[in-house]
């Protein structure tokens, strides 16, 4: 470039206009392939992030399609305890079978197991200010609508704490309380995992049956119960709406990551 402006100004010197006109092209091309280069090189930037980002939220959606599932299967194996609990309550008095396994059934029914979206990289994107970086805007639509208004409108669904949860143990002994914690329930060190586990009994048969009569004899735990079992059902059919649309979403990340 300085070559060029030395020669640009000993032709202006010689007044060799046709050498100016020529030096003078050739400036002006070398600067517009300079930013050609340059708008080229960020445009390369861009899409590097881009993409860095969109594996990110794939690898999020898939751990989410993962704990939603995970909550499917934990509360399928709450509702089948409520459904013993209710069972034996609403059995005449002849028919109920007053052991353990009621007694494991109710304090089981009363599990619940908080859902979360992975959202982190989503909201670094946000508030780094670069949802622009994802030019494909029908998926920039879908990303916001996935992790804002969907999240926003599930969140109390889906963290949901019962006053059947309260109740119940509330009349349960501590021993028994201790006793499911430490031999009928596993998370494997897991906030993101929970299994409910049959187990053998701490008290004797006659224990349970008078653990059994302080739950019927509270006027309120049936009907908290009911009404658990029934909030239980519509939130795993909406776990199933969210699972269906977390795999739509990382399908649609997918398929931009390969063009």
């Amino acid at each position: 470039m300085r070559m060029i402006l030395r020669s640009l100004t000993q032709h202006l010197k010689d007044q060799n206009w046709f050498a100016v006109g020529l030096d003078f092209a050739i400036v002006v091309i070398g600067v517009f392939i300079g930013i050609q280069v340059s708008n080229w090189n960020e445009n390369r930037a861009d899409i590097a992030r881009a993409n860095g980002y969109l594996v990110r939220l794939e690898a999020d959606l898939t751990a989410d399609a993962e704990n939603i599932a995970a909550r499917q299967e934990f509360f399928s194996s709450v509702m089948n305890y409520g459904a013993q609990a209710l069972s034996y309550a609403e059995s005449d008095d002849t028919e109920r079978k007053a052991d353990w396994p009621a007694v494991l059934a109710f304090f089981q029914a009363s599990q619940i197991f908080t859902y979360y979206r992975y959202d982190a990289t989503y909201d670094e994107l946000k508030n780094a200010g670069e949802l622009n970086l994802i030019t494909n805007q029908d998926l920039r639509a879908a990303l916001a609508n996935y992790f804002v208004v969907a999240s926003g409108s599930q969140e109390n669904i889906f963290s949901f704490n019962p006053q059947y949860r309260e109740t119940v143990r509330g009349l349960t002994p501590s021993v028994i309380t201790d006793h499911i914690w430490e031999n009928c329930h596993n998370n494997a060190g897991s906030l993101q995992a929970q299994w409910l586990l049959d187990c053998d009994s701490p008290i004797s048969k006659t224990e349970a049956e008078q653990v059994l009569n302080g739950y019927l004899a509270d006027p309120n735990l049936l009907k908290q119960l009911r009404f658990w079992m029934s909030t239980l059902s519509t939130t795993n059919n909406l776990l199933e709406i969210a699972r269906k649309n977390t795999e739509s979403l990382r399908e649609q990340i997918g398929a931009e990551l390969s063009n």
